[in-house]
């Protein structure tokens, strides 16, 4: 959303000739339903999520990749660490719900590390700050989050043990999708699309962030806008899963990290088969 916002607010698409729409909408779920039902050209969301609707039969690719590493990560109290899957048997585990990205990913970090898929309890307890809660109280003995909660414990002041499940199974963290349909008779839409966005990052990366995010919420309801030194931290912080220092890497897909993830996804059962290059596609980003 970050970087379609500054897109809009910052004249990238309008310097395309394009006039964007955003649909309301919360996970990628949603994002996927809207694609195939022909409400939006294209989507943003989890590639599990993505995988996991071609591999039922949705029409859908990914054409970009727009984080290299995912948003979700793993926290813990160092007075109790939790530094790795393999520190994880025998504990409980907080997750935000059953079927959820960071259910999905537990699986394939177990996987990864050689561990049964049960190694540890799991307990659906949300992905807000409230988890630090239950660290406390000795009720779970890690979380598993998306990062702008961790930023939020962090700003608080509070003392957390916090990495990037990337770091135990790598994986993109972040795509944009359209139906395979959209790919193949208007490629130059999407080419302009990304070309919006890359500049869009690039802004975001060199630019002023309490601007950016002042200006971003005079069109869009952007969340935590009122707390704009924290909303910039946030901002900041999710860099670290998309900059890449070679500017020709931005928004290109990985096939390592995507192979990864698909190998991890049929291994426990995520999906009953598939290749890599039944997901994605280059077509759109080798042209920008």
């Amino acid at each position: 959303m970050l970087f379609r916002s500054n897109a809009q607010a910052g004249g990238h698409f309008a310097k395309e000739g394009l006039e964007i729409s955003v649909l309301p909408g919360k996970g990628s779920a949603v994002a996927v339903q809207q694609v195939i039902a022909g409400r939006a050209t294209y989507g943003r969301g989890d590639p599990l999520a993505v995988v996991k609707a071609v591999a039922e039969g949705a029409p859908i690719v990914a054409f970009a990749t727009v984080l290299h590493r995912s948003p979700i990560v793993v926290y813990s109290s160092p007075a109790r660490p939790i530094r790795n899957a393999r520190d994880m048997q025998g504990k409980v585990i907080g997750i935000a719900a059953k079927g959820s990205a960071s259910d999905n990913i537990l699986d394939l970090m177990f996987a990864g590390a050689g561990m049964p898929l049960d190694a540890a309890r799991r307990e659906a307890v949300g992905n807000s700050p409230g988890g630090w809660g239950l660290i406390q109280q000795g009720r779970i003995d890690a979380h598993i989050v998306s990062i702008g909660t961790t930023t939020s414990l962090q700003e608080a002041g509070e003392k957390i043990l916090m990495w990037n499940t990337s770091d135990a199974v790598a994986m993109p963290g972040q795509a944009y999708f359209a139906l395979r349909d959209t790919v193949a008779k208007e490629p130059d839409l999407l080419v302009k699309i990304l070309r919006a966005e890359h500049e869009s990052i690039r802004e975001v990366k060199a630019g002023d962030g309490r601007m950016l995010v002042e200006r971003m919420s005079k069109l869009w309801e952007i969340e935590g806008a009122k707390q704009v030194d924290f909303t910039v931290k946030a901002m900041r912080d999710e860099e670290a899963l998309w900059w890449q220092e070679d500017r020709s890497r931005l928004l290109v897909n990985d096939p390592l990290s995507w192979q990864s993830m698909v190998e991890g996804m049929v291994k426990v059962g995520l999906i009953k088969s598939g290749k890599p290059e039944q997901f994605y596609t280059d077509e759109i980003v080798r042209k920008l």
